[in-house]
């Protein structure tokens, strides 16, 4: 207690700063910059790395915003701040690119676009998988826990769907709603994989395949050519067109149609809906939703199996049986005798737009019948010359 009496006794020393100057050294570390101080302090072995530098309070940043700022870091995971004590905060940065960045970064190339959005999709299906299917837990609402609603689904109908009945539009018009409505429906997705893990299925391709079209290359192994020829008989609207030439049907078209389809089919989209079907012989969800081999949206094919039930059976049974690559071939026939009813009768078929309902109409009085049902069918700008490639395919399969 004696040291301590004495120190109390000895006269306040006056700080630095109240000093006169009486060296020119002194006045040279008063007047020091502040990159020699850092560059003095760098030398030091015994300087403390866990506390970090005071911020510069600018660009609009408050005193308190710069004391929160300031802390030293424990070795226990916490950090000792202006205002307590925090848990360190572990901080996840994703190096993977956003949606849209990614696109910008495939350039314009439709087929790594697609590729991109597939992986893209499915990653984040998987990602979100975990979450969705824990049971929600109370949260105690708080200033720091409030955050802003993420969009609904309302706000996400800007993107329209492009199907079967779509008008015609110009390529980049087309491609730019499939690429809305495939956020759309990959959102829709991911909460319906977190009950149905059968939605976020891909499919993997043989050694040296595509991931993100699995079924190129073996497009045939889905297509029944032998349905398809009984197809084109068991229909009379269709029959009756069937030949070769000016103003006939290519008996090869149902079974060209189908293997389209399967060289554009994706992985995720595509294989997720022929997954859950395949698991439960139905498709509660979106009816705007294309399954099986010959990718008819399910309202169309319960359409069809009610209007031509001799040649396609009972309607419970419909969605099944679109989605066999046996029958799958039938389901196309009707497709056809359907709008080749509607365009003999002068009656548009529902899922069919005006716009495109005249389109079909003027090819067919042309006598490009072939060009009428494949815009039916699907109305995208480049369907037809889609089409024909794979009717010469499979007229000379090793075509070079």
């Amino acid at each position: 207690m004696a040291e301590e009496h004495a120190e109390l006794s000895q006269p306040l020393e006056q700080g630095a700063e109240k000093k006169a100057l009486n060296t020119a050294d002194a006045q040279e570390a008063r007047n020091a910059s502040a990159d020699k101080v850092n560059k003095v302090q760098s030398t030091n072995p015994n300087k403390f790395e866990s506390m970090t530098k005071l911020p510069t309070i600018k660009d609009g940043m408050s005193l308190d915003e710069a004391r929160e700022s300031f802390g030293i870091c424990m070795g226990d995971n916490t950090t000792v701040t202006a205002i307590g004590i925090e848990a360190k905060k572990k901080v996840f940065v994703d190096p993977r690119p956003s949606y849209v960045e990614g696109l910008r970064a495939v350039g314009s190339d439709d087929e790594a676009q697609g590729r991109f959005s597939i992986e893209y999709m499915e990653r984040k299906a998987k990602e979100a998988l975990p979450a969705l299917q824990e049971k929600p837990l109370e949260q105690v609402l708080t200033a720091s826990n409030i955050t802003q609603a993420a969009p609904s689904l309302e706000k996400l109908q800007q993107y329209p769907d492009i199907q079967n009945d779509s008008e015609l539009l110009e390529p980049e018009a087309i491609i730019a709603q499939d690429w809305g409505a495939l956020i759309k429906k990959g959102i829709e997705r991911v909460g319906q994989a977190a009950q149905n893990p059968q939605l976020a299925e891909g499919e993997e391709p043989p050694t040296g395949g595509d991931k993100a079209y699995p079924h190129r290359g073996r497009e045939d192994e889905f297509i029944d050519y032998e349905a398809c020829a009984k197809a084109n008989k068991i229909f009379p609207e269709l029959k009756r067109h069937i030949g070769y030439g000016t103003g006939k049907v290519d008996s090869n078209l149902i079974a060209a149609t189908i293997r389209n389809e399967q060289f554009y089919y994706m992985n995720v989209k595509d294989t997720g809906p022929d997954h859950y079907v395949q698991t439960h012989g139905n498709w509660p969800f979106d009816q705007r939703e294309s399954i099986g081999p010959a990718q008819i949206q399910v309202r169309n094919i319960n359409h069809f199996a009610k209007t031509y039930p001799k040649q396609l059976g009972k309607i419970s049974d419909a969605v099944r049986n679109a989605k066999d690559v046996h029958n799958a071939p039938y389901f196309v026939g009707a497709y056809f005798a359907d709008v080749i009813n509607g365009i003999e009768t002068k009656q548009k078929p529902n899922y069919i737009s005006a716009k495109t309902w005249d389109s079909i109409n003027t090819h067919w009085e042309k006598g490009e019948k072939n060009e009428a049902l494949i815009i039916a069918y699907n109305p995208h700008a480049d369907q037809v010359l889609h089409v024909f490639t794979q009717l010469d395919n499979i007229k000379a399969p090793d075509w070079d």
